[in-house]
């Protein structure tokens, strides 16, 4: 009789548990998250929408994002539907070779940039073994977080226009492929390590929130390109106490010019976005 009433109330509670993740994943579902993921000195940017991820980079080191993605994945969900390599520079792309081996990845979006590297060589083979579809980045493509459902959020590439434009590009930052994503009415740009050379021809116009170019180095963030974004919030992926000094306090001060709240990964970690489309189509930090 005892044994029985202990197994009543062990159901119950394993029942309890069940129906509360169930309800967790179906309110997840309904929301659209945009995380900036504290991975040391690099970038790393995961966007989900329920069972839809796109992974922008992913940092240098591959049992850190893969933490990561854990804390944020549903656990049962073992597929990355598109993943996207903004250059070849170690602290972008050397994690997503952990991606390849323990998730399935549907698409890859990426360019011709050139690298000789290590990294570059093991990311190009974790590609292949992969079987991934690979997308060319440039001006037409687009992904949809959720059919049919542009408030779900759309990510256009706005950089570079044309795939064929790459090679001649002789600095590989300037080869980042920067994109927009649209949530409802917030829009959040990210520049990956595009320099002020090539910041000249991003023109969206004013958005909700900028993933600063370059972990906030000099070589990007103009005081041009910062009056034409005017960002409300600054994201700055970078690592405690980085050996290049970044963010640099020129590229700080120009962003507190333009009123922009400065918000960096060094100091806050894991920065998240939840869209919450009941609630005026607005995304609002958590």
């Amino acid at each position: 009789m005892r044994k029985g009433i202990v197994f009543i109330i062990g159901a119950a509670v394993l029942l309890s548990f069940v129906i509360a993740i169930v309800a967790i994943a179906a309110e997840q579902t309904r929301q659209t998250r945009v995380i900036f993921l504290d991975v040391g000195q690099g970038d790393a940017i995961l966007i989900t929408r329920g069972t839809q991820q796109v992974l922008i980079d992913g940092g240098a080191d591959r049992r850190v994002l893969l933490e990561k993605l854990g804390r944020y994945m549903p656990f049962w969900d073992r597929t990355v539907d598109v993943l996207i390599a903004t250059h070849p520079d170690a602290d972008h792309i050397a994690a997503q070779v952990g991606v390849f081996d323990a998730y399935y990845v549907g698409a890859v979006i990426a360019t011709d940039a050139f690298k000789k590297s290590r990294v570059a060589t093991a990311w190009h083979s974790a590609l292949e073994k992969s079987r991934a579809r690979v997308i060319m980045a440039n001006e037409s493509v687009r992904i949809h977080m959720k059919k049919d459902d542009e408030k779900a959020g759309v990510m256009r590439v706005l950089f570079p226009r044309v795939a064929t434009d790459v090679p001649a590009i002789k600095d590989v930052n300037d080869t980042s492929i920067v994109t927009l994503l649209t949530v409802g009415k917030t829009t959040f740009l990210m520049m990956g390590d595009l320099s002020q050379k090539q910041e000249r021809n991003i023109n969206p116009g004013p958005v909700s929130v900028l993933k600063v170019g370059h972990h906030g180095s000099k070589t990007s963030s103009s005081e041009e390109f910062i009056a034409r974004v005017h960002p409300h919030d600054a994201i700055v992926s970078v690592g405690v106490h980085n050996r290049y000094g970044h963010p640099a306090q020129d590229v700080l001060a120009r962003l507190k010019k333009y009123g922009a709240h400065i918000i960096r990964t060094d100091k806050q970690g894991d920065i998240v976005y939840m869209c919450f489309f009941e609630k005026n189509d607005v995304c609002e930090r958590l």
